[in-house]
């Protein structure tokens, strides 16, 4: 039995685009159907008639957290800075439903719980779903790479790293994102530690001569 119906609507797959019946259950769509031929006993029927029904889009780049944090300074004076609240509802006006946000890896402790720590301002203030990617920097520990497979199984396998300082001297402070590059040496253990694992890298990759 479904729980929601979708009909009516101009359907986008990634096998095609048709005049089709879209069904969920619970928070996954289960069907995709010619009209008719699901039931429509006991789900909530949302006619989607003359509109085009798409899946959410994904935002894999978004700097909400680190705007938020105590002591975060205002980058325009008096104006507060965009939290999750803003992002997420301008992402959701969009048809994006999921955004993912970037938060440091600590040293010490349980890696995981310091992600939620820092991305604990989403919570009671999305509008969509979200998660982060994890940062390591040169200020991370050769242990607190070792232990990368620690935030791969709490269901962080993304790091972004910086391969040099991206903001010039005068500009120091312009970012509210933690910031900072990471060596080759630290990026060589941290790119094992991945490809044991299974995570993904996304590479900020300057040059410090350029």
């Amino acid at each position: 039995m479904l729980d929601m119906l979708i009909k009516g609507g101009q359907v986008v797959t990634p096998s095609g685009v048709g005049n089709w019946d879209v069904g969920v259950q619970g928070e996954q769509i289960v069907a995709v159907a010619l009209p008719g031929v699901l039931s429509e006993e006991g789900a909530t029927v949302i006619d989607a008639a003359g509109k085009i029904v798409v899946p959410g889009g994904v935002e894999a780049h978004v700097h909400a957290a680190a705007n938020v944090q105590p002591g975060a300074r205002e980058t325009v004076p008096g104006t507060p800075n965009a939290g999750p609240a803003v992002h997420s509802l301008g992402a959701l006006w969009g048809g994006t439903t999921t955004v993912v946000d970037f938060a440091p890896v600590p040293n010490e402790g349980d890696l995981a719980a310091g992600i939620h720590d820092f991305m604990s301002v989403w919570q009671g203030n999305a509008y969509t779903d979200y998660t982060t990617h994890c940062i390591y920097r040169n200020a991370n520990s050769p242990d607190s790479i070792a232990r990368f497979h620690e935030l791969v199984e709490a269901g962080f396998p993304s790091v972004k790293i910086f391969t040099t300082n991206i903001r010039p001297p005068d500009a120091e402070g312009t970012s509210l994102t933690p910031l900072g590059r990471i060596d080759t040496g630290r990026l060589g253990d941290l790119m094992e530690q991945m490809h044991r694992h299974g995570g993904v890298l996304a590479v900020h990759g300057e040059d410090d001569g350029w």
